[in-house]
């Protein structure tokens, strides 16, 4: 996805074959503690959505550098025992 700065941007994704990507509240909170810390710096979020299998997010980028790493989804694989890619 090309990001620019200045603009706004709808950001959504959904699990594979449209099965939960969230499980507990725990997850839930996972999530936003992982979209806190890698897009905070760079963004601010307007608005967020999460229902069990996808999310949304409105943010308002101000820098360029937004790389959201695969570790939120590494760690809910290993926590439901997937091999497959999440989303």
């Amino acid at each position: 996805m090309q990001f620019y700065d200045g603009q706004i941007f709808h950001i959504y994704n959904q699990g594979n074959n449209r099965e939960k990507i969230f499980y507990s509240e725990d997850n839930y909170l996972y999530f936003l503690k992982k979209v806190r810390m890698f897009l905070l710096p760079h963004a601010d979020i307007l608005a967020y959505c999460l229902m069990p299998n996808h999310f949304h997010l409105l943010v308002y980028v101000h820098s360029l550098e937004i790389k959201m790493p695969n570790e939120t989804c590494r760690t809910l694989n290993k926590s439901r025992h997937y091999v497959d890619v999440l989303y």
